[in-house]
């Protein structure tokens, strides 16, 4: 353990006996968290349905056969996509890509709504203008005043923690009890 004496303590919004206080980054965790769901749905929709499904179709008298059927659903797994892919069936067997029928949920849409509640949420909206259609640049110095003063706050915050624990322990300890404080 380490005596309180020789530590400083940096607390952002300290409520009460709560020494931990509130992060700065508080409000954007929702939407933080939201996205990253997003992302990883938006993932598995790119790999499982980007592509297609293959389908493999035999003749009559192969599908009866169990080694045939099953050395063709062995090549139907084996399928992956690079410039030299093809495959050779013998006559009467079909190999086709069926796409997705309907309309697909695109997550990406909600995905940058998320990357603006993130900057909304630490008050940096105004990095978003003229990247979405909604904004106008004339509002991007009100938002960004706005926030370099939110900014300049927690550097306040910041600074008073050092002048007033960190910069006197080290005077006194270089100087002694009578120095004057800078």
């Amino acid at each position: 353990s380490i005596p309180a004496d020789r530590l400083v303590l940096f607390t952002h919004d300290m409520e009460g006996a709560n020494w931990r206080g509130i992060s700065v980054l508080r409000n954007a965790r929702k939407d933080w968290m939201i996205k990253e769901r997003l992302q990883r749905i938006n993932q598995v929709a790119i790999e499982k349905r980007a592509a297609g499904v293959d389908v493999g179709m035999l003749d009559e008298d192969a599908s009866q056969d169990p080694e045939i059927r099953s050395a063709f659903e062995s090549v139907l797994q084996s399928v992956r996509t690079h410039e030299r892919f093809y495959m050779l069936l013998p006559k009467g067997h079909e190999y086709k890509i069926a796409g997705i029928e309907g309309t697909a949920l695109d997550p990406l849409p909600s995905i940058q709504y998320q990357d603006v509640m993130i900057l909304r949420g630490v008050l940096a909206d105004f990095l978003t203008a003229g990247s979405i259609s909604t904004g106008a640049y004339s509002l991007v110095r009100d938002r960004s005043s706005l926030f370099l003063m939110a900014l300049q706050g927690i550097a306040n915050e910041i600074t008073s923690v050092f002048n007033r624990f960190l910069i006197p322990r080290w005077v006194r300890f270089n100087w002694g009890e009578q120095a004057a404080m800078p």
